[in-house]
């Protein structure tokens, strides 16, 4: 994931995320969604916000498929 903008923004994420998936924001406008081999299988929605303290937050539905 990423953003674009200046200043930079910072991506968080609202929702639960299945054990074993991980959302780990980085310090240059992006984000990494790690899922490890032995997640169970399933759907789950989550919302995918940047802020960078200038404009308004801009957010993002985001639909997760773990086959």
């Amino acid at each position: 994931m990423a953003s674009t903008g200046v200043p930079t923004a910072t991506l968080s994420e609202v929702g639960v995320l299945p054990a074993g998936v991980t959302f780990t924001p980085n310090s240059d406008g992006t984000a990494t969604l790690a899922v490890a081999p032995a997640t169970v299988p399933g759907t789950t929605s989550i919302t995918i916000t940047a802020t960078n303290g200038v404009s308004p937050a801009a957010s993002q539905p985001f639909t997760l498929t773990v086959n």
